[in-house]
């Protein structure tokens, strides 16, 4: 099970992503370890920009558990955000989301054994509830 992670955490770390492919800062030197999904030991993945990248904003994650939920919220979570529907919730001149949007992201629960069409609903209703509680709460954040 992958844990929530905070809206600022996931914000820096992901900034630190798009820093090292836009070549704004040095990718880690060394050999990439990240946690594994089924396997008893930690697995290499391919050395390239893109992998370095999200292994260096992964890297700002102290929690094992927490750096994890990174990695699976980038790989599995984000892209869903892409999706049509969502579509007024995010800016597409640079890469910004509505807050309800980023807070789906980043408290969606899942695993690794969620199917896509479960872990698609289970985003949608988390939208929802984040969406609700900003309604509730009177802001609104404009893109």
């Amino acid at each position: 099970m992958f844990v929530p992670i905070s809206v600022a955490e996931f914000q820096k770390a992901y900034a630190t992503v798009l820093h090292v492919l836009s070549g704004n800062l040095e990718f880690a030197p060394g050999l990439l370890r990240v946690p594994p999904r089924n396997q008893a030991q930690p697995q290499a993945p391919e050395d390239a920009l893109a992998s370095r990248a999200w292994y260096m904003g992964g890297l700002l994650f102290v929690n094992p558990t927490e750096r994890a939920s990174f990695y699976w919220r980038v790989g599995n979570v984000l892209p869903l955000a892409q999706d049509n529907k969502y579509r007024k919730y995010r800016g597409e001149e640079a890469f910004s989301l509505h807050i309800a949007l980023l807070s789906a992201v980043c408290a969606v629960r899942g695993s690794s054994r969620m199917t896509k069409k479960a872990l698609r609903a289970a985003f949608d209703m988390e939208f929802r509830l984040q969406l609700a509680k900003i309604a509730d709460s009177g802001t609104h954040s404009r893109q």
